[in-house]
C-alpha cells in the first residue's frame, strides 16, 4: 500500500516536471512551431493558458501558443470570435466592461471569415500555421497594452486612432511588443503573408516590414 502511495507520488512529480519543461518550450523564441508536435500538448496548453479565454477551436493552438508568451494575461477575460468584417483581425475592449475593474473587463478578438476580394490574402484561413500563431500574438499585444489603460485613456486611444500617425505609431508599437514576447519569427511569417496587401491598400507603412523585423530577429 505505502509503495504503491509512493509510486504514484513519484509519477506525480515526474509528470509536472516534465509539463513544466514541455509549457517552458511555449515561451521562449522559436524559430518554427509544427501544429502536428504542438497538438500532443493540447491538453498541458489549454490548462495553463485557456483561463477565461472563449476561441473557436479551429484556432485553439494557435491561440494558446500566442497566449504562452504573455504571461501578464493568463487571468485577462479575452474572447476571440469568427465574424465577417472590412479588416482580417481586430481587438477592442467589450464596450459594456469599459468602466468595470479590470479583473472584469472583457477585450474581443475578431477573426474575419470574410473580407473584400483584395484582401482574402490576409485571412487566418489563408495564410500558414506560424503566421497564424505571429498574427494572434499581435492582437495580444494590443490587449497588453490596453490593460495598463484606464478607461479613459482607452477612449483618447480609439479617438487618436483616427490619425494616420497615431495609428502608424500605436501599430509599429505593438509589432515591436510582440518581438519583446519571444515570438519574433511567427510575426515576420506574419508580415511576410500581409505585408504586399498591406502595401496595395494603403498600410504597408503601419505595420513593421518583413525586413524590419529581420533586422531585429538578427539583433
Amino acid at each position: 500500500m505505502l509503495r504503491t502511495a509512493f509510486t504514484c507520488l513519484l509519477f506525480l512529480c515526474f509528470y509536472h516536471a516534465a509539463k513544466s519543461q514541455d509549457l517552458a518550450y511555449y515561451e521562449a523564441s522559436q524559430v518554427h512551431y509544427e501544429a502536428s508536435e504542438d497538438s500532443s500538448f493540447l491538453l498541458a496548453l489549454r490548462e495553463a493558458y485557456g483561463k477565461h479565454k472563449v476561441y473557436p477551436a479551429e484556432m485553439e493552438l494557435e491561440i494558446l501558443i500566442a497566449l504562452a508568451h504573455y504571461p501578464e494575461l493568463k487571468d485577462t477575460r479575452i474572447h476571440f470570435m469568427f465574424r465577417e468584417q472590412d479588416v482580417a483581425h481586430s481587438t477592442s475592449p467589450l464596450v459594456g466592461t469599459l468602466f468595470s475593474k479590470k479583473s472584469k473587463r472583457v477585450y474581443m478578438v475578431y477573426i474575419s471569415t470574410k473580407v473584400p476580394t483584395d484582401l482574402e490574402g490576409s485571412l487566418s484561413s489563408s495564410m500558414n500555421y506560424n503566421a497564424r500563431i505571429g498574427v494572434m500574438a499581435h492582437e495580444l499585444a494590443h490587449i497588453s497594452w490596453y490593460e495598463e489603460q484606464n478607461a479613459f485613456q482607452l477612449m483618447g486611444a480609439a479617438i487618436g486612432y483616427l490619425f494616420p500617425a497615431y495609428r502608424r505609431n500605436m501599430e509599429r508599437a505593438t509589432d515591436y511588443s510582440v518581438i519583446g514576447h519571444n515570438l519574433a519569427h511567427q510575426l515576420w511569417a506574419w508580415s511576410t503573408a500581409v505585408h504586399d496587401i498591406h502595401i496595395a491598400d494603403g498600410r504597408g507603412d503601419l505595420y513593421l516590414s518583413p525586413e524590419e523585423i529581420e533586422s531585429q530577429i538578427l539583433k
